[in-house]
């Protein structure tokens, strides 16, 4: 499997992290540094699941205190008071186009979006991947399967009805 051999090579060598100013990182157990922002600087799908669509509303939450997330406000960003916490923060939305050879929830089934957490939940991450699948009304059944099949594995799996 390729992700087992990347995996490996991964662990013996040294890698470069680029640095990015004001972001959130933390280092998980394999030495790699996880930014929560990198998959906007490459424009690439949050987390290992498909996109949820062609086009989708990002939110971000800034603290009110925040000298950045002040400017947004007065400079007209699209924003609202935050529902769990409308004394100190915004909700800033922002339209996003996926790129068009994305793939998007919709081109998967629950099936395969969930064969793919597996190979990283196995083979790549030495901690729990997290994934949101998308499941059809048709799906539940066979997902429910899946599900019993590896419950000794599953954790970190959330289900949406897809829509």
């Amino acid at each position: 499997m390729k992700i087992a051999k990347i995996k490996k090579i991964e662990q013996k060598v040294m890698t470069v992290d680029m640095e990015v100013e004001n972001t959130h990182s933390y280092q998980m157990e394999n030495g790699m540094v996880a930014h929560n922002t990198v998959s906007q600087l490459v424009n690439a799908a949050s987390g290992i699941h498909a996109r949820h669509s062609e086009y989708y509303i990002r939110t971000v939450r800034g603290d009110k205190k925040d000298p950045l997330a002040q400017f947004m406000v007065s400079a007209g960003f699209p924003h609202e008071e935050c529902v769990m916490k409308p004394e100190h923060q915004w909700v800033f939305s922002f339209p996003v186009k996926s790129p068009d050879n994305a793939v998007l929830r919709n081109d998967m089934s629950a099936i395969e979006q969930l064969e793919l957490w597996l190979d990283y939940q196995r083979h790549w991450c030495e901690h729990k991947p997290s994934v949101t699948v998308s499941v059809k009304e048709h799906e539940w059944f066979e997902v429910g399967s899946w599900v019993w099949n590896h419950f000794d594995e599953v954790s970190g799996v959330s289900f949406l009805p897809s829509s």
